[in-house]
């Protein structure tokens, strides 16, 4: 029994080890990257030399998550670049594909940018590059925001309410009144989902833009949520109303806002 016993620890003690090898590897990446840039205090790490086109996307997805209430100027953020790094293929084959990923203080780019730098593709469709990385950007402000131990995934936050913020900051626009996107792509939604389609596609400023009709949804109950009823981030959180509940609110909203528009 002593020997079982010693045989059971031995491997608890090499488990524990390799798992905090590979979190210290998911958190700092840094050593699989050529090149070091900084720019407005973002770190960038790419294994080509930096190119500054990436300037101007950076500048954008700051415009945007400067409008959160959970940014914190003083939290530094580090990218990497899909530029010839074997990282991204890591994370694919742990978390499936993407067009980017954000955790910890980390956003590492998946998709592929366009020669404009203004769209990122990935498997045939295009998204606003700058917006993306606010997406991203969001989900680590939510983590140094919120903590590890009370973010997802170790807590159990729905997933439209931590998805759907990061796509309500990065979809925001300067030029069309929010109550009004709102009330179109609700009405894009409803289409999607009857038809039964996985990808749709919504407007931004800078044209049309792809997404997950899951994320769809997401954005817009979020949407309903923060810009009709008034909830902050932090209420959205507390709040105990499910995603089905939500949907049908805004729904009937939306049919109301039909009736009289």
């Amino acid at each position: 029994m002593r020997r079982i016993a010693r045989i059971i620890i031995r491997f608890t003690v090499i488990f524990l080890l390799l798992l905090v090898i590979f979190v210290l590897f998911m958190l700092n990446p840094q050593i699989m990257y050529a090149s070091k840039h900084n720019y407005r205090g973002i770190s960038v790490y790419s294994s080509m030399p930096y190119d500054t086109a990436y300037n101007k996307v950076f500048d954008k997805a700051i415009s945007l998550v400067q409008n959160s209430e959970i940014y914190d100027s003083a939290f530094k953020l580090d990218v990497f670049l899909n530029d010839g790094s074997e990282f991204p293929k890591i994370l694919r084959g742990i978390y499936g594909d993407a067009y980017a990923w954000g955790y910890h203080n980390n956003i590492i780019l998946n998709g592929k940018p366009d020669n404009s730098f203004q769209w990122i593709a990935l498997n045939g469709f295009n998204r606003q590059m700058a917006r993306t990385v606010a997406h991203e950007m969001i989900h680590c402000y939510q983590y140094n925001a919120l903590g590890l131990f009370h973010s997802r995934p170790i807590k159990n936050i729905p997933i439209w309410k931590w998805e759907g913020y990061a796509e309500y900051v990065c979809y925001k626009s300067s030029q069309t009144d929010e109550k009004e996107i709102l009330r179109e792509n609700i009405g894009r939604l409803v289409n999607y989902e009857n038809e039964g389609f996985q990808y749709a596609q919504t407007f931004v400023d800078e044209g049309p833009t792809f997404l997950g009709t899951a994320y769809l949804k997401f954005w817009l109950m979020v949407k309903y949520q923060m810009d009709i009823k008034g909830l902050s981030f932090k209420q959205l959180l507390n709040d105990k109303i499910t995603d089905i509940e939500t949907y049908n609110e805004m729904r009937a909203w939306y049919e109301q806002q039909s009736v009289h528009g």
